[in-house]
This record gives structure tokens, sequence and C-alpha cells, in this order.
């Protein structure tokens, strides 16, 4: 009986798989079998998700997060899907998730289906699956009971001929036409899509619209659908030659949307009369910005020009749904700036005035509190400030303070300069300090007279400039007096007069004080490629620190936006501007933080960026590139470096037009440590060469171009090679010690002659090219001696050395010197010497005062030919055996010696 159970489990056993404890978490997840059943029971396995929450969470549902059992399958092909059926669920609450890693690896939710409070079945196919990624199949349950048994069988989905479509959209336009839109599917040469009335099936006669597309996206024409009914669109992906994917579907219902549903269909408030009715049935949810925190919440947009100065009220006076409203000013649409957001808008009016300088657009964003939609009517109202009248005189100029003044009117009849009339005011100074007046906010063609007396003539006037206007460009026509100096206690009047209007105008007075805290001074830059160490001197006042900001050139430090800026703190004098682009003028300002005393002033010190250092085999040009000037007030460095190790960098300049380094200046260091001026060099001429003899074989150029007009600059070929062997020729050649055969020679050190040198000697005037040397001496130092010489005879010395690999040239020039004369040879005869015959043909006799210790017998070229020791004041010598010819006798005899010259016949 026994025996039989057994055989009944192992039956089943083969009916369907279950598996135990190992599925616990995602990295012991078991192999998905497809075609298989799978069953398993998730009770007591905690797994990856906390049960009590928590990080790693549930990407698909972060409440199903208790006991788990997890499955794995690696995608075979692109495209190809799952059908997960769960079925023999035990308990409630139980789902079945697909994610695309495991929980620790921050995973995607790929499909999740759950049963909620009940048993029933889950079942659901995947998207797309990629090949080669390992899917995590996970069953979890929420909350009690924690767990749940089950059978898992799953379904692969061949992946269709052509990759279905993803991400369906549509959008509807105020105009009644659609905009379809998906991701293009890959290999697609176009798609197959068309719209039915919801819940009619693809395919079906009558389709309201049946079409083909290029593209991954297409229109729905005007009057094609109904305002207010549902549809579904259907698209395929085709890929030619019969290969199509499946349909994927959309269901959408078609409103046509208000027409200021967007930014670019904002209704202008300009153009109408209050009060104003609208709807937002059909608009789209286009902002979530302050207050509007809605994703789906509908909303349209207004939008009214409020001058400078002007007040503007608004107040919803009927509203169907539960709405908000935002207005806001500044930038672009819908505002940057708000003005308020809020709730109810229906139960409180808004004023704001435009105390901002300049004239804005203001933006209205109707929205809702939550998904509703519907109708509403406002009110509106822009109600201009209060006219500033001027005095006819100076003696009646209207006093006025800092701000702005609205709608000054000049009474004259008709326009013309100075017809008679004028606007006059009176401005007294609080303390010292500058003072800003223009008439750039808008209104008539004016021109602008301050004075100090009224009996004085002005100081400072304008007619037709706005360059500091509050909003960039100014009215034009206006006028404006800038950055006037002025005096506490002092009246300073201003008198408006018109110009070619009778118009009014509008017109401010800005007051900067003057500055305490000490302007930073000797500010620095030394640029590089992308950033600029600046350093300056310290202001001792800065308790608080420093604030450096680097501009382009020319923008205005006011109102731009830096592209560096840095808070450097109290004893720190110095920082590196980072983020720049080479090749670029900038304006560096440097201004002292002194706390109570404010920040000081600071003027732009301008400073140039590098261009990208050439490259071996290329070019070495200014800023201006191969076509165009550098600029003016550069400054900066150039580093030239070989690719390889070893190689040395050469600069050829073909042309060369910096106006003669007197002006404008690039100079080089070659390695040497001194930077030497780059000469002009007029196309055509011969290149001028400069090669590194630096250790790493790099090139350095400074350049320096004045504030005057700029020049056409450089042009330079960039080569990079190991450098050239070369042996120095010796120098300070100098001969010593010569005797009658002899002499003694040195120079000085040459540091490459590995192999020693060698020295030549040639008789005098002899080419040293061709001749023969008549002696050669090597020496591995730098001194030698020649010997072998013959007496009296003139000779000129050569040296090289012998390095590495090569000799050096010739030392130059020669060194020419003689050989001494034997001693005596001049019938010296300190010892009375007597020799008889003279001349002789055989045997002569010497006589001599007192004995001859020994007597040697010499050719005309210093060689002995006899000699021997008599010890005698008489005896004879036989010249036998000698040839026919001049001989010198040379007697010795306690030191003394005396020389007769015999002929032989």
């Amino acid at each position: 009986m026994k025996k039989i159970t057994t055989l009944l489990t192992i039956a089943a056993f083969a009916c369907f798989t279950w598996q135990g404890f190992s599925q616990e978490t995602c990295a012991n997840a078991v192999t998905l079998t497809p075609g298989t059943a799978q069953a398993g029971d998730s009770t007591g396995q905690a797994g990856d998700f906390p049960n009590a929450g928590g990080a790693p969470e549930n990407p698909c549902n972060g409440f199903y997060n208790d006991d788990e059992y997890w499955f794995e399958y690696t995608a075979v092909a692109d495209g190809e899907k799952l059908q997960l059926d769960m079925t023999d669920i035990s308990n409630t609450w139980a789902g079945l998730f697909v994610l695309d890693n495991c929980p620790d690896s921050t995973p995607a939710c790929v499909g999740s289906a759950t049963n909620t409070g009940s048993t029933a079945d889950l079942s659901f196919e995947t998207g797309a699956l990629t090949a080669g990624t390992s899917y995590k199949i996970v069953i979890a349950n929420w909350g009690t009971p924690n767990n749940t048994a089950f059978t898992l069988n799953a379904t692969v989905i061949a992946p269709p001929a052509c990759p279905d479509i993803l991400n369906i959209t549509s959008a509807n336009n105020p105009d009644g036409s659609v905009n379809l839109d998906w991701d293009d599917a890959a290999g697609a040469a176009g798609y197959n899509y068309e719209v039915q009335p919801q819940g009619t099936a693809q395919g079906t006669a009558g389709a309201l619209v049946m079409d083909t597309s290029a593209t991954s996206d297409a229109v729905v024409a005007t009057g094609v659908l109904t305002d207010g009914s549902d549809y579904t669109l259907y698209v395929q992906s085709d890929c030619g030659a019969g290969a199509l994917g499946n349909f994927q579907s959309l269901d959408f219902t078609f409103t046509i949307p208000p027409a200021n549903d967007t930014c670019d269909g904002a209704i202008d408030l300009d153009d109408l009369t209050s009060p104003v009715s609208g709807t937002t049935v059909g608009a789209g949810n286009n902002y979530v910005v302050d207050c509007l925190t809605n994703v789906n919440a509908p909303d349209v947009l207004y939008s009214i020009t409020v001058p400078n100065g002007y007040l503007f009220d608004f107040v919803q006076t009927v509203n169907n749904y539960d709405s908000k409203v935002r207005i806001a000013y500044g930038g672009s649409c819908p505002g940057d700036t708000a003005i308020v957001c809020f709730d109810d808008p229906d139960t409180g009016a808004q004023q704001w005035t435009n105390d901002t300088g300049a004239e804005q657009e203001v933006y209205i964003v109707i929205s809702a509190f939550s998904t509703g939609s519907g109708t509403f009517t406002f009110d509106y109202l822009l109600t201009p400030p209060a006219p500033t009248p001027g005095g006819d005189d100076c003696a009646s100029a209207v006093a006025v303070t800092e701000g702005t003044y609205f709608q000054t009117q000049i009474n004259d009849a008709t326009a013309g300069t100075n017809n008679g009339d004028s606007a006059w005011f009176a401005y007294t100074a609080s303390e010292d300090g500058t003072v800003n007046v223009n008439s750039c906010l808008g209104g008539a063609d004016t021109r602008l007279f301050i004075l100090d007396d009224c009996a004085g003539v002005a100081i400072a006037d304008n007619d037709d400039s706005c360059a500091f206007a509050p909003d960039g460009t100014g009215s034009t026509f206006a006028s404006e007096v800038a950055e006037l100096d002025v005096t506490s206690g002092t009246t300073y009047y201003i008198q408006w007069d018109d110009r070619w209007s009778v118009d009014p105008f509008d017109w401010s007075i800005t007051f900067t004080p003057a500055p305490t805290c000490p302007e930073v001074t000797n500010v620095v830059v030394t640029p590089s490629l992308n950033d600029a160490a600046i350093s300056w001197d310290e202001v001792t006042e800065a308790t608080i620190g420093y604030v450096v900001s680097v501009f382009t050139t020319g923008a205005d430090p006011m109102v731009d936006t830096p592209v560096y800026t840095e808070n450097v703190a109290t004893g720190t004098l110095m920082t590196t501007a980072t983020g720049l682009m080479d090749t670029t003028t900038y304006d560096a300002y440097v201004y002292a933080d002194c706390d109570a005393q404010g920040i000081s002033l600071a003027s732009p010190v301008s400073f140039s960026t590098p261009p990208p250092p050439p490259v071996c085999g290329g070019k070495f040009y200014d800023t201006g590139g191969p076509d165009g000037d550098f600029m003016n007030s550069e400054d900066y460095q150039v580093i030239i470096s070989p690719d390889v190790v070893g190689d040395v960098v050469t600069a050829s300049f073909v042309f060369v037009d910096n106006a003669g380094g007197g002006f404008d200046m690039l100079t080089v260091d070659i390695g040497d440590g001194n930077f030497v001026l780059v000469p002009d060099v007029d196309l055509g001429d011969p290149a001028v060469d400069f090669t590194s003899i630096a250790a790493d074989g790099s090139l350095v150029f400074n350049f320096v171009s004045s504030a005057v007009v700029p020049n056409a600059g450089w042009d330079a070929d960039i080569t990079c090679a190991a450098p050239v062997a070369t042996c120095d020729a010796p120098v300070n050649l100098a001969v010593s010690n010569v005797t009658t055969d002899s002499a003694d020679f040195t120079w000085d050190v040459v540091a490459d002659a590995t192999n020693g040198y060698t020295l030549t000697v040639f008789n005098a005037g002899d080419d040293p090219a061709t001749a023969t040397a008549v002696a050669t001496e090597t020496s591995a130092t730098n001194s030698v001696t020649v010997t072998g010489l013959t007496q009296n005879t003139d000779y000129d010395a050569y040296v090289v050395s012998n390095c590495d690999t090569l000799d050096s040239e010739l030392s130059t020039p020669a060194v020419t010197f003689t050989t001494e004369m034997l001693v005596g040879f001049d019938d010296n005869n300190l010892l009375n010497v007597a020799i008889f015959p003279n001349p002789t043909n055989g045997t002569v006799t010497l006589t001599a005062v007192e004995a001859v210790q020994s007597v040697s017998v010499y050719s005309v070229l210093g060689q002995e030919v006899l000699s021997s020791t008599p010890n005698s004041t008489s005896f004879e010598i036989n010249l036998s055996n000698v040839a026919n010819g001049t001989y010198f006798v040379k007697a010795t005899s306690n030191g003394a010696t005396s020389v007769i010259k015999v002929i032989k016949k």
C-alpha cells in the first residue's frame, strides 16, 4: 500500500512542479518554464521587500511587500511577450508582478495584476521584452494573511514580424483636429492606423479614419470627429514585404479645447472689455506651477499689458466649478514672477500695482482645484497713475525725490525745441552719490537739462539716449542723464522740454549713494584654456570677504548674468574662475564686501582665454583663425607640447603681422627661460622657425594685444619630431710647449663628446678637406701632445669632437704654430772647438781647450747620424760613411755646448 502511494506521488509531480523556500529572494529565483504549470507557496518567505514597508519598494505597487515567491525568465527574442496566468490562489490580496531587475538594482515595473479582496485568478500579458534581459516574476501579498499558494502558467508569445508600436497618444486641437502620435518601431517602413467609435473592433467597415503614415504621427482633420464623443485609435507597424505588427489601441474622448488652451492661443484682454466669460471644458493641463499642483486640472490662459505705474484689478464673479487662478508676469508665458496664486477666486478681488519700472505682460491662468471644468466670468480694470505736473520755470520747480513720475505734460500748443514751455522739477540730494534721470519709460520725444543754479547753465543735458534704460532698450527719442555726481544738500533743477511731441511722458530719478567700502585694487587675472586665476590686494574693511564675478566682454554687470561668480571669505585674496570657454574675452570684477559699509564699486579687468593648443601636424593661429583678426586687449599663454615623449616641437611661422611688436607682442620661450619676440613675417618670405630645447620638448607662447586697432595675427605650421643629433666643435684650441719636434694642445670641454676628440696637424696652408695630415692624435680628454714634427716648420692644427653617433666640424679657425730650430745650429761655440779640415771628404779632427765629454753629428733635418764619448781635448771624427751634405757637430763638456757646421764633400 505504501508503495502504491509513493508511485501516485511521483505521478503527481510529473504533471506539475513545486518549489519550496529556495525561491524566497530574487537572488534565488527559480527559472520560469513556459508551458509547464509551476506550483508554489509563499508562506514564511519574507523575501526582498520589507514586510513592514520601506526600501526597497515594489515598483509596481508599494503595498504588496509581504511574503514573496520569485521566478526568473530570460527573454530569447526582442519583442516577445509573456502571457502569465496564476490560478489556485489560496488567499486574498495576492499580486503577480514582473520587474526588469532585482529589488536592489532599482527595477522598473514591466506588468502586474492583483486580486484585491478575492481569490480570483490573475492573468495579464507583458509588453514587448528585450532579448537577453533577465526578468523577475514575484508573487507577493498585501497584509493579512500575508501569503498564498498558487499555480503559475506561462506562455511565450512570439514577437510579431514587425515590432509593435508603443506609447500611443492623442491631443485635441482648438481647430477641431486631433494630433496622433506613437513611438517609432524599429525597422518599420510605415504605419497603418484607423479610428473607430469606441467599442467597435478594429477592421470594422465604416471606420471614421483608415489611413497609412510614413512617420510615427498623423493628424485627424477638422470635422471628422464629433465634439464630446468617444473613439478608439488602432495603430499597426508595417516593416514591408508583408511583415506586420499587431494592432495596438488607445481609447480617447474628442473634445474641442478652448482657443486659449495654451500660451499660443492666449486671449489678449487688451482687445476686450470687461467682463469676460470663458470655459475650461475640453482644455488640457499645461501649467503645473506654484499653487497649480494638479497635473490633470484643465487650464486656459489670458494676457494683458500693464504699463509701469498702473493698477491692475481682477475679480472672478462667476464660477460654476472649483477653480484656481494664477496671475504672474516676467519672462515667457505663463510668467516667471507670481503676483498671486489662489483657490476659490470668486471669493475676493486681487490688486497689483506695476512698480517694476517697466511695462509688464501679465498672464492669468484659470485652472481647477482638481479635475473639474466649467464656465466662469471675471472683471478686470487698468487704472493709470496720477499725472505729475511740473513747474513752468525754474523758480516754480516742483520738488521731487527718488522715484517714478507719470504723465508729465508740457503745455506747448505745438511741438518744437524750447517753444516757450518746459516742465521744471527740483531734486535735493540727501547724501553724496550719483543720480540717473531718464524718460526711457515711454511717452513724448523729450530733451533733458540739469542745473545746480537757476541762474547758471546746465551741468548735464541729453537728447535721444537711453543706453541704461530699465527695460534694456528705452523709448524712441527719450532722454537720459546717467551717473551724474550729486552732493549732499545741493538742489538740482531738472528741466524737460518737448522736441517733436506734445504727448505726456513718464520719467524717473534713481539715486545711488557713494560707496563707503573701498574699491579692490591690483586685480590680476591669469587665464588658461577654460579657467582663470584671479588675485587682488587686501581691503582691510572687507570683513565679510569678496565677490568675484566674470562676464563676457561688454555685458552689463548690473543686469546680465555672470558666467562665473563666487563669494570669497575674508583673508583669501585669490580664486580660480572655472567653466570658461576657450578663445573668449571676458571682464572680471572683484567687489569688496564691507558688511554695514556695503559693497564696493569695481572696475572691469578684461582678459582672454587662449585658443586650444595646436596639435602636432596642425596649425597655430591667433584667435581670429585663418581669416580673421585677433581681438583687442588679449592676454594669454599657449603651451604646445609634443604627442610623443622625447619629441620636440617646431613652430614655423609663414606669416606674422603684429605691428612689429610695437603694440601687440607674441613672444616665445624655446626652453631656456627667456621669452623672445616673434618677428613679423610677410607672406612669401622664408619661414621663421622656433624649435624647443626644453626637457619636455614644448614651446611656450605669450600674447598680449593692445586696446587699439587689432591686426591680422599669425599663421604657423606645427611639427613634432625626434630632436636632430648635434655635435659641437671644440672652441678655444690653444698650443703650448712647442719644441723642435713636438707641441702640447688644449681646448674647451664639449659635453656631448662622449667618444673623446681627434686632433690633426697639417702643413701650414694645406686644405684639411683634401690634404694628408702630418700628425693625428686622439684623446679622451681636452688635451693632447703631438710628437714627430720637423724643427723650424710652420703647421696648422685642428680638433674635432667625437660624439655618440657623429663627429663635429673642424674647430675654427686653425691654430698655426712653428716648431723651434735645433739649439746651436747658428755656430754656437762656447767651448772654443776647432774642426779641420772643413769642408772634408772623410775624417775631421776636433780640438778643444778642455776635454769633450760627448759629441753628436746631426743632419739638417735634425736626425742624429753619429755619436761618441771621447773625453779628450783632441780626437778624430770619421764622416766617410755619411752622405755628402751639411752636418752639425755638437760637442758637450760640463754643461757647456759648442755646435760647429761641417760640410762633407
